[in-house]
């Protein structure tokens, strides 16, 4: 197994509101690049999540603590170390 190169850490910015069916998490990262690096290496895996994304901005439509974990390990996989902030 290679070594990833670390990219560095990325500041990301979580709100959690109650939706119809079940809450919402709405992950707000600093660019857009790495929103698409983390949907394209953990497709399809992150289907149960429910995710959509517009900008820098990644909805889950299914949110719970395990979408934090599954975000944070992708990430490491990638060279990031993600430090998520509740609002």
């Amino acid at each position: 197994e290679k070594a990833v190169e670390y990219k560095g850490e990325v500041g990301v910015i979580l709100h959690v509101r109650e939706g119809e069916y079940a809450p919402v998490g709405r992950f707000e990262f600093p660019n857009n690049d790495i929103v698409f690096e983390l949907l394209t290496s953990s497709f399809p895996r992150e289907k149960k999540y429910k995710f959509h994304h517009f900008n820098n901005v990644l909805v889950s439509k299914n949110y719970s603590e395990e979408v934090e974990k599954f975000l944070i390990d992708e990430a490491r996989k990638l060279g990031y170390t993600l430090k998520i902030k509740k609002r």
